[in-house]
């Protein structure tokens, strides 16, 4: 045992089966269990120390706060993330983007592997980003008219027009 104490064997089932018995030692051998103690005479072609392999730290995490976003590099080798909220787990997914609800909030992520094992959180960082905030498009009267079929008419034309990338009723 853990303990140190020996434990007792002399109660154990040395026989297997009714009609032919089969006798064995549950105790193995210094040569027996060298047999089967590499893994892949154990398992095959299965290797479990894949499957329970800590998924790799997500990269790159960035908190963006001009849309409430998260997102970080994505990596194959993930089968889904946990969002953390001041950290706590709140949500998971699959994408490697998430909206959040609170821009003030620590937020991290953590890679989780195919069994559900999780790696340590990676806090984001803060970024708040430029983007186009306004576009201005010039407008042109003697732009081409289109209706909502694509077809291009002419500017009595009624119902719903489409000119300058915009679309406009004209009764």
């Amino acid at each position: 045992s853990a303990s140190g104490t020996t434990v007792d064997l002399s109660g154990r089932v040395k026989e297997l089966g009714n009609d032919n018995p089969h006798s064995f030692n549950p105790v193995l051998s210094a040569e027996e269990a060298a047999e089967i103690g590499n893994m892949s005479n154990m398992f095959g072609d299965w290797n479990p120390r894949e499957a329970t392999e800590q998924a790799p730290a997500p990269t790159n995490v960035v908190l963006h706060t001009g849309d409430n976003t998260l997102s970080w590099d994505d990596n194959q080798y993930a089968l889904l993330w946990a969002i953390c909220k001041d950290g706590k787990v709140v949500d998971f997914t699959i994408e490697p983007t998430y909206i959040v609800d609170d821009a003030t909030a620590k937020w991290s992520v953590r890679a989780a592997n195919e069994m559900g094992g999780l790696c340590d959180p990676v806090e984001a960082t803060a970024s708040e980003g430029v983007g186009i905030e306004n576009i201005e498009q010039p407008v042109d009267d003697n732009a081409p008219m289109y209706n909502v079929a694509g077809q291009r008419v002419t500017k009595s034309m009624k119902g719903i027009i489409i000119q300058n990338g915009r679309k406009y009723v004209r009764k």
